[in-house]
């Protein structure tokens, strides 16, 4: 290893079962050999069985605690998870504009359970004053239709839907095809280089387990630790599918009900714990 730690600091929600935002974001940062630091933007009580109750903390709490870290580490990649209200939105534009590189943006709206996890209009706020400052957003089909306005994204037009997002402000979109119905699965790849916008698609199949919770930002963190160890986009991505792949396939093989009884956790210790 490197004298030199690479530092991703995650700014999320907290999620009391472990599973996802910010418990999920400092097991895969430090499994994949980097610093994880925190910016709390809420904190949830919830399990595997669903969301109980949200509370977003202050604006003030939140910019103490990114000045806090900005004043003492090098920040060498940061992902943004989930936001909550328009007014963070906004505040997190204010701290994070000069920086304007190294940003992978998860636009966390609805949990695995089916929880709403930010208020109704805040994907336009996301859009307008997020997309433009990060170096890849990576949406699922559902926050997909959101921002685009859609009723349906199908595998054929996920392209085209990416690119839709791009001229929404983005530099670049993972647009994330978990929700398709296919038994082989795809995510796009759509980013600007130059003039031109390079495609690529990354494939895997269906894993067939209810221990999914915490995908998305598994896979996030796995791609701004990918950039925080100086790879190009398209590798980070690949990295950042490939550590949630073989998480997922090793959540597949624990005891029935061992991560809960709901949408259980992916595993992110296979590599130092392994599970036949």
């Amino acid at each position: 290893m490197n004298s030199y730690i690479p530092k991703v600091l995650s700014i999320a929600g907290s999620d009391s079962s472990g599973g996802a935002g910010i418990q999920a974001d400092l097991k895969t940062i430090t499994s994949l050999g980097c610093y994880g630091m925190t910016v709390i933007t809420a904190v949830t009580a919830q399990n595997t069985l669903g969301v109980d109750q949200i509370e977003q903390l202050s604006e003030n709490l939140v910019s103490s605690q990114f000045r806090a870290i900005e004043n003492d580490f090098r920040i060498d990649a940061l992902k943004i998870g989930m936001i909550g209200n328009t007014h963070t939105v906004q505040l997190l534009s204010q701290l994070l504009g000069p920086l304007r590189q190294n940003i992978v943006l998860d636009p966390v709206m609805v949990a695995s359970s089916g929880a709403i996890l930010g208020e109704g209009n805040i994907q336009d706020a996301i859009a307008n004053l997020l997309f433009p400052i990060s170096r890849l957003i990576t949406p699922n089909l559902i926050e997909a239709k959101a921002f685009l306005n859609v009723s349906d994204i199908q595998a054929s037009e996920m392209i085209d839907a990416a690119h839709a997002l791009l001229k929404l402000g983005a530099k670049a979109v993972l647009l994330k095809g978990g929700h398709l119905s296919n038994d082989l699965l795809k995510d796009v790849l759509v980013e600007k280089i130059g003039q031109q916008t390079v495609v690529t698609e990354f494939h895997h199949p269906r894993i067939s387990t209810k221990n999914t919770h915490g995908t998305g930002c598994t896979l996030s963190s796995a791609i701004a630790c990918g950039l925080a160890l100086k790879m190009p986009l398209q590798d980070a991505v690949a990295q950042g599918v490939e550590y949630t792949q073989r998480a997922i396939i090793a959540a597949s093989r624990v005891a029935k009900q061992e991560l809960g009884t709901g949408h259980g956790s992916l595993w992110h210790a296979f590599k130092q714990y392994p599970i036949d």
